[in-house]
């Protein structure tokens, strides 16, 4: 299982991620401000500056564009194995 335990913010910009997102004029993103020592997301190589850009589980995958997207796939996915795909900084 990996839980997220990381201080995340967002930004708006005008910016396009990938190819497989999706693109208007403003661009939210969530970003990692941290990421606390010792926790699945430390051991899983989360680092600050992180962009989060996708959530998958065996049963899912969600393009994440809010911070309420991480939440809420989190949470619907106790106790699963959570791939996440980032932007690295």
């Amino acid at each position: 299982m990996l839980a997220i335990f990381v201080f995340i913010s967002w930004a708006g910009t005008p910016t396009q991620i990938d190819d497989d997102m999706p693109v208007g004029i403003l661009h939210t993103k969530v970003l990692i401000g941290s990421v606390v020592p010792s926790t699945p997301a430390a051991e899983a190589g989360l680092a600050p500056s992180d962009i989060i850009l996708r959530l998958q589980s065996n049963e899912e995958q969600k393009n994440i564009i809010f911070m309420n997207d991480v939440q809420t796939f989190v949470d619907a996915h106790k106790g699963a194995v959570v791939d996440v795909t980032v932007l690295r900084a």
